[in-house]
């Protein structure tokens, strides 16, 4: 993990309930989702759909060590947040 730019501490800061400081942060990058078909749910990502999770993840969503869907009563740790997204193409 990197320290981060001063750009991206600027836009962890306008999310965080106190302000942070470039020790106090790390940055990574991470693939949060991808278009091909996802056959074990019948499904396939489209641009649109694409396009709005972009939008949400600019606005900061917890990333989760885990999904526990069918466990309910289980408990999710958070291990960061995200403040930034963008949508890169690849062949």
């Amino acid at each position: 993990m990197a320290k981060p730019s001063a750009e991206q501490l600027s836009k962890i800061n306008q999310k965080a309930l106190v302000p942070l400081t470039e020790e106090q942060v790390h940055v990574f990058q991470a693939r949060i989702i991808g278009t091909k078909r996802i056959d074990k749910y019948k499904m396939k990502i489209t641009p649109y759909f694409l396009r709005k999770m972009a939008d949400q993840v600019k606005e900061g969503v917890a990333l989760l060590v885990d999904h526990p869907w069918q466990k309910w009563e289980s408990l999710s740790f958070p291990y960061g947040r995200t403040f930034d997204s963008r949508i890169v193409e690849e062949n």
